[in-house]
């Protein structure tokens, strides 16, 4: 899996490629650490577009993980998922596409 972050005018996206798994999911969960200290005004954007894998178990561990930064960012997005992966997230209480801070 790959994971790369864009910082651009107040947004932050994390774009994954590959498969997203626990060990994956780890390595966001640390990316995301590390943009704690100046996220307060961003929005961040997980981009799943290129997620062609994925594991329930990962998707569990990113979803818990997302709720817990719902105070850290301004606004939280998760795009570009297929139906599948979208509705593993609305399952565990993450809607589809839109994870907005005033929904706390």
């Amino acid at each position: 899996m790959q994971v790369k972050i864009q910082r651009e005018q107040g947004i932050t996206v994390i774009s994954m490629h590959g498969r997203l798994d626990g060990s994956t999911v780890w390595q966001i969960i640390q990316k995301l650490d590390c943009l704690h200290d100046s996220s307060c005004q961003t929005t961040l954007h997980l981009d799943f577009c290129r997620v062609r894998r994925w594991e329930r178990f990962g998707v569990a561990l990113l979803a818990k993980s997302i709720k817990s930064l719902r105070g850290q960012f301004r606004d939280i997005k998760l795009i570009r998922m297929d139906n599948t992966l979208a509705e593993l997230f609305g399952s565990v209480g993450l809607k589809n596409n839109v994870l907005a801070a005033s929904s706390r």
